[in-house]
């Protein structure tokens, strides 16, 4: 099965927002699992993120950003 373009994006785009949310997670000393719980989103969301499985809706995203304290941009672009 060939993977078109925009589906490597959006794949990307998920494991991005996941690498940020683990990194933003540990300064914070707060688990993924307990996010997902104030987020009341599903079990495993964050990490289904993370395999580029599926890409978190905006809101979520906005108040993930809000709650730690950096923008938009800043979830969805590399950090090294």
């Amino acid at each position: 099965m060939k993977v078109t373009k925009e589906k490597q994006e959006f794949r990307t785009v998920g494991r991005t927002v996941y690498q940020n949310i683990k990194e933003l997670c540990r300064e914070a000393h707060v688990t993924v699992e307990s996010l997902e719980i104030n987020l009341q989103i599903a079990k495993n969301s964050i990490s289904r993120w993370g395999r580029g499985e599926v890409v978190p809706r905006l809101d979520v995203l906005m108040v993930i950003a809000k709650d730690f304290g950096v923008s938009l941009d800043y979830m969805v672009t590399e950090h090294k």
